[in-house]
């Protein structure tokens, strides 16, 4: 596998989500400036962007007055953007819901 600048820089955009996970279970600390919520949800939001193409194609067509959509998945060779779109998902998951945990307050 060649080093692809797209798959390298969706790893790099997980790094803030991966530091502020691993320092509350690690118990060590982080400069503020990297684990900002901006920079954190939107390193996950951009390392989704830039790689979901890289593996998904979506085409539309028409044919006979109809309008024909198709969604390709492609798993040849991408097995590293499949895991940084499957890292991605699953790093917002755990941190949506710890804001909702720890936000939430019974009535």
């Amino acid at each position: 596998m060649k080093n692809d600048p797209k798959t390298l820089a969706g790893l790099a955009l997980l790094l803030p989500a991966g530091t502020l996970c691993l320092s509350g279970l690690l118990r060590f600390d982080v400069p503020p400036a990297l684990i900002h919520p901006a920079l954190v949800f939107g390193g996950l939001l951009a390392a989704l962007t830039i790689n979901l193409p890289r593996v998904l194609g979506v085409a539309a067509r028409r044919e006979g007055g109809a309008l024909l959509g198709e969604v390709r998945l492609r798993f040849e060779g991408r097995l590293a953007n499949l895991a940084i779109i499957t890292a991605s998902l699953l790093l917002t998951g755990v941190l949506l819901s710890y804001l909702l945990v720890e936000n939430f307050q019974p009535r």
